[in-house]
Formats: structure tokens, C-alpha cells, sequence
């Protein structure tokens, strides 16, 4: 069912695989059947996306620092790539994470050698559900196109989440040894030092998602605003990044502009809707918009996201309209949703 939502969800399917090895047949069976029965759900899905591989086309190629600072992120959970001072930092603490319980499982007495066994495939479940989707994502995207970005490997923070239990786990288990001085105190406070590591990496940007209202999309309000100040003639500029999928098919939501979302639509399969779509405004009420074939005298409004990458974006594609020149003007801000008005000089 997850990777009806999302194809690559289905990568998940290789940390079953460290469990099934050295198991017995029936269970491998089962396995193969579970399988089986999902590539055959998921075939018609992955067989129609491939008409809309235009829509990823802006995914930077898989270079050995992007790779690893999506890697990275995953235990951080920051935006984009992990790189600098931040990644070295995360880098530590990924090698202790993923090597503490190996390496402590390791060394543990040959008397308990049926319970590391199943240690040891608990942890090798943890490491192939967290870097097993990562590392397929790479190889395609040196093989075929980049699809490696961190919102294809959301299903890799359980492995994540499993890997910091088994490392916090394995250090209280090593420094309670009773030979060493106060060991469950030690044991104990050495775990919650890894855990308090993870959580300070992870709460700034949860606490920023989850209180800022940057994150969040006002459209009812910012439509209302646009709809009371253009008039027929001007020229409304829908900035979409890449990253932003959604933003101008709400816009076309709740204007209720029925040729705004046929176009959109239209251009979906594709991936071509571009990064400023300028649109004429032909009719007030009801709303109508028609795609700018020719430079406008109106008005230029500007609607966008406030996380595009820069202030000026959609400057090269305001030159078409005949602007030399452009500055743009905060009008209001709803949210994380912007309005603006472009002051062009033609």
C-alpha cells in the first residue's frame, strides 16, 4: 500500500531479505510470494510514471558530497544536503552509530552466541532498511537519471530510528560491564548522550516546521487579496520552484480558474509546467486567465513561496513581458505564500 503512494517505498522490501537469509524454506517462500504479489500491484504504476519522468528532470546529478549529504540527512533531518562543519559533525556520529553495535556485538562472549546471532540480524535489518534505499537510489542515478533526493527515502528514518535503539542499547551493555566502576550509571549515561546528539541535530528544524507558519500555505487569504486588486490586462506571474509541487495547482484551486488548471494538467505528464507561469488576467469575475503569448501593459503581480531560493527569482522570465528592469514589492505576506507586485520599467 505505501508504494502505491510513492514507488520507492517499495525498496523497503530489502531489509526483510537480511532476516529471510539462512532461514528455512517455507519462510523464504513466503517471502517470495509477498513479493511476487507487489510487483505484480505496482507493475501498471511504475509502467505509467515513466511517461512523467520530466517531472524530476531537476534533480542534481549524484556527485560522491551530494550522495553522502543526503545520507546524512537522514540522521539530522535538515533541508537538502548535509555538507560543512554540520556534516562533519553528523559523519561522527553516523560512524558511531552504525559501527557501536557491530563492533560491541562482536566482542561478546561466545556464550552468548544465540542471542548475538539474532542481534546481529537485527542490526543488519536497521543497517539495509537504512542505507539499502539510499544506496539503490544511487546506483540509478549513476546508471540511469538522479532520482536521489531525501523525500524518496522517508522509509530509511525507521531504520534511523532502529540503529540509534541498537547503538544506545550496545554502549549501556559494553560500560555496564561489572568489572568497570559505577557501570549502570555509565551505561546509562552514555546512551542518553547519544540519543541527547541525535535530538539536538533533529529538534531545531522539527521545532521551526512545527511553530513557524512559513511552513504552512494560506491560500484562502492570499487569493482573496489578488482577486480585490488585479484588473482585466494585468499579468499574474505563479512562481513554482521545482521543489514546490502544488503551489500553482492550489492557486488555480482557489481561483477558480478552469483554464489555469486545464493547463496545468496538461502540462502535468511532462514535468513542463514552468518555473513562473504569466498569465493575463482576461476576466475579473469569474476569474480567467489565458497563458501571456504577448507583453502586457497591466499590472504584474507575483504570487510565490517565501522558501524560493532567492529574491529575485523569476527575473529571467519577467524579461519576456519587456522588463529591463524589475524590483518586486511585499504587498502581504500570508503565511508562507507571498504576494507581490512587480515594478517592471519597459
Amino acid at each position: 500500500s505505501a508504494g502505491l503512494l510513492q514507488p520507492f517505498a517499495v525498496l523497503v522490501v530489502l531489509a526483510p531479505l537480511v532476516i529471510v537469509i539462512g532461514n528455512t524454506r517455507s519462510i523464504w517462500l513466503r517471502f517470495a510470494a509477498s513479493v511476487t504479489a507487489m510487483a505484480i500491484a505496482m507493475a501498471p504504476l511504475i509502467i505509467a510514471s515513466q511517461s512523467q519522468r520530466g517531472q524530476v528532470h531537476w534533480i542534481p546529478e549524484a556527485t560522491l558530497v551530494h550522495a553522502l549529504g543526503i545520507l546524512f540527512n537522514l540522521v539530522s533531518y535538515q533541508v537538502g544536503s548535509v555538507t560543512g562543519t554540520l556534516g562533519l559533525l553528523v559523519a561522527i556520529l553516523f560512524i558511531i552509530v552504525v559501527a557501536a553495535p557491530l563492533i560491541i556485538a562482536l566482542r561478546e562472549s561466545e556464550a552468548l552466541i544465540y542471542s548475538r546471532s539474532r542481534g546481529l540480524r537485527g542490526y543488519g535489518f536497521a543497517v539495509a532498511l537504512y542505507l539499502g534505499p539510499w544506496l539503490a537510489l544511487l546506483a540509478a542515478s549513476l546508471i540511469f537519471f538522479p532520482v536521489l533526493i531525501s523525500h524518496y527515502l522517508m522509509p530509511s528514518t525507521v531504520g534511523v530510528a532502529l540503529l540509534f535503539g541498537a547503538a544506545a542499547n550496545a554502549l549501556a551493555r559494553f560500560l555496564a560491564d561489572k568489572q568497570r566502576p559505577r557501570p549502570v550509571r555509565a551505561g546509562i549515561a552514555a546512551a542518553a548522550l547519544l540519543v541527547a546528539a541525535q535530538l539536538s541535530l533533529v529538534a531545531p528544524s522539527t521545532v521551526r516546521f512545527i511553530v513557524d507558519p512559513v511552513w504552512q500555505d494560506n491560500f484562502p487569504g492570499l487569493v482573496s487579496d489578488l482577486q480585490s486588486r488585479i484588473a482585466t490586462g494585468d499579468v499574474i506571474a505563479i512562481a513554482q520552484g521545482y521543489t514546490q509541487s502544488g503551489f500553482a495547482t492550489g492557486i488555480a484551486f482557489y481561483t477558480d480558474d478552469v483554464n489555469n488548471e486545464s493547463d496545468i494538467l496538461d502540462r502535468l505528464p511532462k514535468g513542463t509546467q514552468p518555473r513562473v507561469d504569466l498569465r493575463i488576467v482576461t476576466s475579473g469575475s469569474p476569474l480567467k486567465t489565458t497563458q501571456l503569448r504577448v507583453p502586457g501593459k497591466g499590472a504584474i503581480w507575483m504570487v510565490r513561496l517565501a522558501g524560493n531560493p532567492h529574491p529575485q527569482f523569476g527575473k529571467d522570465e519577467l524579461i519576456t513581458l519587456g522588463c529591463r528592469a524589475t524590483s518586486f514589492k511585499l504587498v502581504h505576506r500570508y503565511s508562507q505564500d507571498r504576494l507581490e507586485k512587480v515594478i517592471c520599467r519597459r
